[in-house]
């Protein structure tokens, strides 16, 4: 019996591609004599590795859904002892159009958080907006606005300014904070 090979698996194929694609152009990326341990080529080698590495994950996770779907389909039987077809021995695939609004708009929302933050991080600066942004994404996502949320949000705002600012030494806006201070 032949069988549709799944989207994901189509999509997993083609980003493993690009990805492929992708580092041979960064080894291309001319090498300074002047370089250290870590080169020019190294963030975008490390970026197509990321995408080959999140590519596999696409296509494992359609084989697996792919199995599960398969084995349902074929252990259910009507009370006849015939096979049900597979649409409907697949699980719902909730994909009707009000579900699918809903997951548009629940996408647009997530949009609205990025857009959001690029507007205040030069006016807040990185830790206090990044602080906001996770307890607002968190709490978009249904978690219970606790303590435990507000410490988890500054944790991480206070990490991620550690290694980009003090150990990258990446500058990052500072907002308007410094100046309440001078």
């Amino acid at each position: 019996m032949l069988y549709r090979i799944p989207r994901d698996i189509w999509i997993g194929f083609a980003t493993m591609v690009l990805a492929g694609v992708y580092w041979y152009g960064a080894d291309q990326i001319p090498i300074s004599p002047l370089d250290g341990a870590v080169n020019a080529a190294a963030m975008p080698k490390a970026l197509a590795y990321a995408l080959g590495g999140l590519a596999l994950i696409l296509i494992l996770r359609a084989l697996a859904i792919e199995v599960i779907t398969r084995r349902a389909t074929a252990d259910a039987t009507t009370d006849a002892g015939a096979p049900v077809d597979a649409a409907t021995a697949a699980p719902k695939d909730r994909g009707d159009a009000v579900s699918r609004g809903k997951r548009h708009l629940r996408a647009a929302g997530m949009l609205g958080f990025g857009i959001t933050y690029l507007i205040a991080v030069p006016y807040l600066g990185y830790m206090l907006s990044i602080a906001l942004l996770v307890f607002g994404v968190a709490g978009y996502m249904q978690a219970r606005p606790d303590r435990k949320l507000l410490l988890l949000s500054v944790g991480v705002a206070v990490f991620f300014y550690l290694l980009f600012v003090r150990f990258l030494d990446i500058p990052l806006p500072p907002g308007f904070w410094p100046l309440l201070f001078t």
